[in-house]
């Protein structure tokens, strides 16, 4: 990554926020650099100085979290339903582990700005129903609620937890006409017959 030098300055510790680098330690030297993006590195090697930023040592704000975050709960908009889809966000506590659901403008604010401490992630949850499987001419189709299990399943992969939080799948989902034909169709019995076979007569 290159930058052109009216894009970044160096800045003395004094006037740094607390800073961290890569591996969790103490920035102590006594300056570094500031991008126009926010971004801290580590002071300029001769590449750095011409703006070739490509091996540079990324440094991070120091943020020990004190407190959780509340919960926020999605609100699904008209925009949502037609769409058939909404984005939830969740907050993970490295240090407690703990997952919060968040609002969407408090994920775009901790995306721009990492922290060692957090990590964030955005979970595709799907609103168009039918909430459950259907079954077609012997053709099962899948469910919104399978679908947005399979989605918080895949996510755990990374996000470790977050299936113990998110266990609701067919939450905002509407039921369809087609939900309520699911839940009305007759239990098929399985039956057996006993056909005598004729007898022979000597």
């Amino acid at each position: 990554m290159y930058l052109p030098k009216h894009q970044y300055i160096k800045v003395p510790s004094g006037e740094l926020p607390l800073l961290k680098d890569i591996n969790g330690n103490d920035y102590k030297k006594p300056s570094a650099i500031k991008t126009s993006a926010n971004e801290f590195y580590d002071v300029p090697s001769k590449d750095l100085e011409f703006g070739n930023f490509t091996n540079a040592e990324r440094l991070f704000t120091q943020k020990i979290p004190a407190t959780e975050e509340l919960p926020t709960l999605p609100k699904p908009t008209e925009r949502d339903y037609k769409a058939g889809k909404l984005d939830r966000h969740f907050l993970q506590n490295k240090s407690t582990k703990a997952i919060t659901e968040i609002s969407k403008q408090l994920f775009d604010t901790k995306s721009k700005n990492i922290s060692l401490y957090e990590k964030v992630a955005k979970l595709e949850w799907k609103l168009e129903g039918p909430v459950g499987d259907i079954t077609v001419n012997g053709n099962v189709f899948k469910g919104a609620s399978n679908v947005n299990k399979e989605a918080v399943m895949e996510l755990n992969k990374t996000m470790k937890g977050i299936k113990d939080i998110v266990t609701n799948y067919s939450q905002f989902v509407p039921e369809t006409p087609a939900d309520k034909m699911e839940k009305e169709k007759p239990k098929q019995v399985k039956t057996s017959f006993d056909i005598p076979s004729p007898s022979k007569k000597l």
